[in-house]
């Protein structure tokens, strides 16, 4: 009888040892927090998916990317954004996946050793890009007006216009995607001033961006071989008196 009650006890006692065990471990597979801040940033049809890391208190903590558009909500499916599994970055850029006029959902989680956290969430559709206004610089040459842009990302193309100054109900249109870029302006009137501006446009989605500024400069005449710094270097991302002239110093090999 003692034997028997001795058994029970170390049977009771390992039980309950266990129970502790499997209890300090399944603790230790708590879920992880959620990822935080999570904001989608898209300019220029480029797709950035941001969020805010983990503290450092739980240790090295890394992240997995996915996304449901509607053809895999079709079939409760996800995929994978394969250069955004299992990396430390808080960054994943989304630009070759995101197909233009659909909507997608998607999700972040935090994994570190064994644990995972939820999924947060977030949607999207590409019609919510910011188109910017082009930077755009005018260069005025012997025999031709140059229009560089800067930065154009191949899913954007920016319409072009120019006029001769004072005839300005003959606006000329010219639409530049990256091969085109820069833009040499032929068959103008020397001495004459012509003015420039210039609007993006996301094509996928139809959307625009707001105009530039005019940009007006002058070709050289015969009597007026140097032109002033004002009608040279006309750009909407020249700062200060010293990039003018590196500016002025670029094109002066024309003259």
């Amino acid at each position: 009888m003692v034997l028997r009650r001795k058994t029970l006890v170390a049977v009771t006692l390992s039980s309950l040892h266990l129970l502790l065990l499997i209890t300090h471990t399944v603790a230790g597979l708590e879920k992880l927090p959620l990822p935080r801040d999570v904001v989608l940033e898209s300019i220029n049809m480029k797709h950035l998916l941001q969020w805010s890391p983990l503290p450092l208190s739980y240790g090295r903590v890394n992240y997995s990317v996915v996304y449901q558009g509607e053809f895999e909500l079709m079939f409760d499916s996800w995929v994978d954004i394969l250069e955004c599994q299992h990396v430390a970055l808080t960054v994943c850029d989304m630009s070759e996946d995101i197909i233009a006029g659909i909507e997608y959902s998607i999700r972040v989680r935090a994994e570190h050793d064994g644990r995972t956290s939820d999924w947060a969430t977030k949607r999207f559709t590409s019609s919510e890009t910011t188109v910017t206004k082009p930077k755009m610089s005018v260069i005025a040459r012997r025999e031709s007006i140059q229009v560089a842009f800067e930065e154009v990302p191949r899913s954007i193309i920016f319409i072009l216009y120019y006029w001769k100054k004072r005839e300005e109900s003959q606006v000329f249109q010219k639409s530049i995607t990256s091969e085109e870029n820069p833009f040499n302006v032929f068959n103008i009137e020397e001495g004459a001033t012509y003015c420039f501006s210039a609007k993006a446009l996301a094509v996928n989605i139809n959307k625009t961006s707001n105009s530039t500024d005019s940009h007006c400069v002058s070709l050289p005449g015969e009597q007026n071989t140097n032109l002033p710094e004002s009608q040279c270097c006309e750009s909407s991302y020249l700062k200060n008196e010293s990039e003018k002239m590196q500016c002025i110093n670029a094109v002066s090999q024309f003259y």
